[in-house]
């Protein structure tokens, strides 16, 4: 018995043809690809330990389109990184500045960008503490919006992980969302 054509994901076990059913694949909306690349992006920047190079090494490896710009004040440099049909655009920046490595999106609002930094942050840093900024209204769901940050409880010019609007520098829910990791000052 041979496997037949009409079950091209036929297995011949013991003479009998088991077949996989024909299910299409899901097609990803724009949104869908930049929820899921915007958590890959933000758990590249926001790994512990991870140093620039690292970090850098990881968009390379995950297939992110890269640019090069040289910081004309210092000998820093700002990697920047795009996602396919730049769902996400992720800025890693290392030189005399302390680093900074940020996450930006156009399709996936701060309410969910700041349940992303939620799933990432505790599991990667249980020691900081989150703290919420609080935003408008949302005209989507007439709730009150929320910003999540995590700081680092025992430094006071240390690490600190945020979400704000890409647009508009705040707790805004204009759809767009940026996540970044820096040190206070």
């Amino acid at each position: 018995m041979s496997a037949s054509y009409l079950f091209p994901l036929s297995a011949l076990i013991s003479g009998v043809i088991f077949a996989a059913p024909q299910i299409p694949a899901r097609t990803l909306t724009f949104e869908d690809a930049a929820r899921i690349n915007l958590q890959e992006a933000a758990e590249i920047c926001f790994a512990p330990a991870a140093s620039n190079d690292a970090i850098v090494a990881e968009f390379r490896a995950a297939g992110y389109a890269e640019t090069v710009r040289s910081d004309a004040r210092n000998t820093g440099k700002t990697y920047t990184f795009r996602a396919p049909s730049e769902t996400v655009v992720a800025e890693v920046y290392s030189g005399e500045r302390p680093d900074r490595c940020a996450v930006a999106t156009r399709a996936v609002g701060v309410q969910e960008a700041s349940a992303i930094l939620d799933q990432i942050v505790p599991d990667f840093y249980p020691e900081f503490i989150r703290k919420v900024n609080r935003g408008g209204l949302s005209p989507v769901t007439g709730e009150q919006i929320t910003c999540v940050n995590f700081e680092d409880p025992d430094n006071p010019i240390g690490r600190y992980f945020s979400t704000r609007s890409a647009q508009t520098d705040a707790c805004v829910d204009d759809g767009t969302s940026i996540l970044f990791s820096a040190y206070r000052q």
